[in-house]
């Protein structure tokens, strides 16, 4: 499975009963500052808008047109 996977299993069965995934993002330090808290539905809900902010970071604008080069 996917990271992403990972998170929404976590977040719909609950973090009682699965574990919160790392979320592998390429670029972030390995150390993972957000495990500092103890509540495991803030680190995966910290962990998922982290995937999300780096995910929608590779999109490109499906509306973006080129603009008009000189002349």
């Amino acid at each position: 499975m996917s990271t992403w996977q990972d998170l929404v299993t976590a977040s719909l069965i609950g973090t009682e009963r699965a574990e919160v995934p790392p979320a592998g993002v390429p670029g972030v330090l390995t150390s993972d500052p957000v495990a500092a808290t103890t509540d495991p539905a803030a680190v995966l809900l910290d962990r998922a808008a982290l995937l999300t902010a780096a995910r929608r970071a590779g999109r490109r604008c499906p509306c973006a047109k080129p603009t008009p080069g000189p002349g």
